[in-house]
């Protein structure tokens, strides 16, 4: 389906350059990184497929929210959301200081997440794709800040 080959190409595109310019290969925290930028990035389409499901449907596009229905993809996205929370706290575990790496993809998801909990309110004016689209800036607000 597209949200999961739009989040690995998306992932990639930022992934691609750096990983170019190492002369080792990948790390585990690494590794469990990009995993959690994939899923962070599979959410977000995801959402996106859910909150737009009227209008795919009406304009015959396909997506995984068309194909199988609001009920399952709710279901897949609170999966997503439970291994994107897992990895998170196994990664802040595992590698202390990656903190406020894994924290940032966390918070991100954590938007994310009230996103999906308040359909209603983020339904109106397309404020989902605003906050969407925002989240990924976040890592580049923290660069800055630090």
């Amino acid at each position: 389906f597209k949200e999961v080959a739009g989040a690995i190409l998306y992932s990639a595109g930022i992934v691609a350059a750096p990983w170019s310019l190492l002369t080792r290969p990948l790390t585990q925290i690494e590794i469990g990184l990009i995993a959690l930028l994939v899923l962070t990035a599979y959410i977000n389409l995801m959402l996106f497929s859910l909150f737009d499901i009227q209008t795919d449907k009406q304009d015959n596009h396909s997506s995984f929210a068309t194909e199988f229905g609001e009920k399952i993809t709710s279901t897949f996205l609170i999966a997503a959301f439970f291994m994107a929370g897992l990895l998170c706290v196994t990664l802040m575990s595992a590698y202390p200081t990656y903190l406020a790496t894994v924290l940032a993809l966390g918070i991100m998801n954590a938007f994310l997440f009230v996103t999906f909990l308040y359909q209603g309110y983020f339904a109106v004016d397309d404020r989902y794709r605003r906050l969407g689209d925002a989240v990924f800036l976040f890592p580049l607000v923290i660069l800055i800040l630090i």
